[in-house]
């Protein structure tokens, strides 16, 4: 069985000028790809969805989309079964 990750950072860029404020943090395994999770979160003003992950504290991956919104979802992939991250 995998581990979730434990340590994933959720990073935004503001559209219009002032930081959201982040809520509903969800992270759930994909039934499609053993090796990924789907993040889900809100804000309460629209902005850029990415989730920064990596082994040992170090974030050395980073996915996502620049496009505006209140409702994020990324799918991340690549991690390794056995592993935390």
């Amino acid at each position: 069985m995998r581990r979730l990750p434990t340590a994933l950072v959720v990073s935004m860029l503001a559209v219009a000028g002032c930081a959201p404020s982040l809520d509903d943090v969800e992270i759930e395994d994909l039934d499609s790809n053993p090796m990924g999770a789907l993040v889900r979160w809100t804000t309460d003003g629209e902005a850029s969805s990415y989730v920064e992950f990596g082994l040992d504290g170090e974030l050395t991956h980073r996915v996502g989309q620049a496009d505006g919104t209140t409702d994020h979802e990324v799918v991340v992939v690549g991690m390794h079964q056995g592993l935390t991250y």
